[in-house]
């Protein structure tokens, strides 16, 4: 049987007992079941097909996961992304949003504006398009420059102060992250989008991080989700 590539738009993680698929073309995430996943596990690492793992990866390919056309596919290669273990800003969750933190009407704008802008593009475009626009964009920028760490904290610090009054956030990673990434695109700052997921029970999950930093999440939170895709 010819190798098996991932086609364009869909990624896979494969965790301890479980593998998973996210298909952007769909927005959907697709699971195999605990004795599938092995059997993936062999046949991308170049084991010998066996009657199981051919049915296993006909149905697969039937399915838009996988294709043996070389054409349309990349091959099938871990994610590599630094472990992110720190949170970029830290504050008291106590006093978050207080009127004591320190922003104007101009960080409430942006805030607003950037919250807008997540919503709208989530509304009315595909998150195929929407991850493709946030890796043109970056691509663009970071091809120029290196990553400002000291621009983004304190941008990061700021956002965090004006949040509270705009939006809620449980429950909204995906509203979260997509509204932070549009606020620090308008201060030139392009850090890494995350999807991440876990298993038994099926969880996904996504944030922002640069390094070895998290900048809208708790890292004992992020830290136990395997990352599937990373713009």
């Amino acid at each position: 049987m010819n190798q098996c590539l991932l086609p364009e738009d869909v990624y896979l993680c494969m965790t301890d007992d479980a593998a998973v698929f996210l298909d952007l073309r769909t927005n959907k995430y697709h699971g195999l079941t605990a004795a599938q996943a092995p059997l993936l596990r062999t046949v991308v690492a170049g084991g010998a097909f066996d009657p199981d793992s051919m049915s296993l990866i006909q149905g697969l390919v039937a399915r838009g996961m996988l294709t043996h056309e070389p054409r349309e596919g990349r091959p099938v290669t871990p994610l590599n992304l630094p472990s992110a273990r720190e949170s970029l800003v830290t504050f008291d969750t106590e006093i978050e949003g207080s009127l004591t933190k320190s922003f104007n009407l101009h960080d409430v704008r942006n805030v607003v504006f950037a919250y807008i802008r997540a919503l709208a593009l989530l509304r009315f475009r595909s998150l195929k398009s929407i991850v493709r626009r946030a890796r043109l964009r970056k691509d663009r920028h970071n091809a120029r420059r290196e990553f400002d760490f000291e621009t983004a904290r304190r941008m990061v610090r700021t956002f965090h102060s004006v949040r509270p009054f705009v939006y809620g956030t449980r429950g909204r990673c995906l509203v979260d992250s997509l509204t932070l990434l549009e606020f620090l695109a308008a201060h030139e700052i392009f850090p890494t989008w995350v999807f991440g997921v876990r298993t038994g029970p099926f969880q996904a999950h996504t944030w922002v991080q640069e390094g070895s930093f998290v900048f809208n999440d708790d890292p004992s939170r992020t830290t136990r989700f395997k990352p599937i895709l990373a713009i």
